[in-house]
């Protein structure tokens, strides 16, 4: 898929490109919506999220509220579509019978999956260089109150220049809502299943 970004990465070439791609394909999702059944169609409009919407989405930490809102319409059409809804009814209630997210949601979780992934496999090292995390002071401490912090060329280097999207912004709030037991499993997909039902509860 291709990525635009502006020169001030308000990435508004970006989601333009996506709008249009998603939009085509909901039309289309909604000229064979009378002859599949509503898990089928929720699979393909699930299928168009992931592929389009959750594409580097964790690049949309930020991004100007008007710009998250295209998107969310975008996410919108599609339950929508999924559900044979008109446009006046009530995309929350929906959204809930789907169990979807919505697009800031699904930002968040991004950014909670990729910051976890960053701590236990310190991949990819382009971000993990950014970090290091120090151990507790105490041996009964438990990992919630490990400290992370950067390494100090980096913040001398970025120090007057990191954006409000940067990782190192973000990445120490997402540490601090990762449990012990999280940041010590070892099944990644299991998880994400957490990490999930977590954004459901917090949210919707």
């Amino acid at each position: 898929m291709p990525w635009f970004a502006s020169v001030h990465l308000t990435f508004l070439d970006q989601i333009s490109s996506v709008s249009k791609s998603c939009y085509y394909q909901i039309r289309q999702l909604r000229c064979i919506r009378p002859y599949i059944d509503t898990k089928t169609a929720s699979t393909i409009a699930i299928s168009i999220v992931h592929s389009r919407l959750d594409y580097c989405n964790s690049l949309y930490h930020n991004l100007p509220k008007s710009q998250v809102t295209r998107l969310q319409q975008i996410h919108n059409s599609l339950a929508r579509a999924v559900v044979k809804a008109p446009k006046s009814s009530d995309i929350t209630s929906i959204r809930r019978s789907l169990h979807w997210l919505n697009i800031t949601e699904r930002i968040e979780y991004k950014l909670l999956s990729l910051t976890y992934k960053v701590l236990t496999t310190t991949q990819p090292s382009y971000l993990h260089n950014l970090i290091t995390v120090q151990p507790p002071h105490s041996t009964r401490s438990s990992c919630l109150e490990s400290t992370p912090c950067f390494p100090q060329s980096t913040t001398q280097n970025h120090s007057n220049s990191a954006s409000p999207s940067s990782f190192e912004c973000h990445f120490f709030h997402q540490f601090h809502r990762l449990t012990t037991f999280i940041i010590h499993h070892s099944n990644v997909l299991h998880v994400l299943s957490i990490f999930t039902v977590y954004m459901y509860v917090c949210y919707v």
